[in-house]
């Protein structure tokens, strides 16, 4: 059964402007943003076409594993589709020498990133975000407002936004 934010957000995030979610911790927003994600995914295609920027490891690694979920699943026809689709984790503390090659080599469709390893992989260029389809920054306000993140997060924003 799906719960409040599951069954109104869609139609908001399906009509391509940009919305904010506000709801409670544990009230599925989670996977009401990642079923857009794969969405509008384009099968077949070597770029990174969502970026999912989150506050903490924590929450990061809880979103990839849900992400890597829903990748590994097939819905009707495009079993195919679904199947090429990979989700890499840029999250602080963890491999980002190995994850270098791999971004160079054949980009993900997703990735989920903590703010400081998404800005140290964008200002050595490692990846483009010229094929990006879908932003979504989990817990804006918990970006936003700590100190240690606020100008990044504000880059980030402004590469985006403005």
């Amino acid at each position: 059964m799906p719960t409040d934010v599951q069954s109104h957000a869609p139609p908001v995030l399906l009509s391509g402007r940009d919305c904010v979610i506000h709801a409670q911790t544990g009230s599925g927003k989670t996977l009401a943003y990642l079923l857009l994600v794969f969405s509008v995914l384009k099968a077949r295609r070597s770029a990174v076409q969502a970026l999912i920027v989150v506050p903490t490891r924590e929450l990061g690694m809880q979103v990839t594993k849900v992400a890597r979920m829903l990748a590994s699943k097939a819905v009707g026809d495009k079993l195919e589709e679904k199947s090429s689709c990979t989700v890499m984790a840029l999250l602080d503390g963890g491999m980002l020498r190995r994850h270098k090659s791999w971004l160079k080599t054949e980009p993900p469709t997703v990735v989920v990133a903590t703010i400081a390893s998404l800005c140290q992989m964008l200002d050595k260029q490692i990846f483009k975000l010229d094929a990006l389809e879908v932003l979504v920054i989990d817990e804006v306000g918990c970006l936003y407002f700590q100190m240690d993140h606020k100008v990044d997060s504000l880059e980030l924003i402004s590469t985006f936004v403005l």
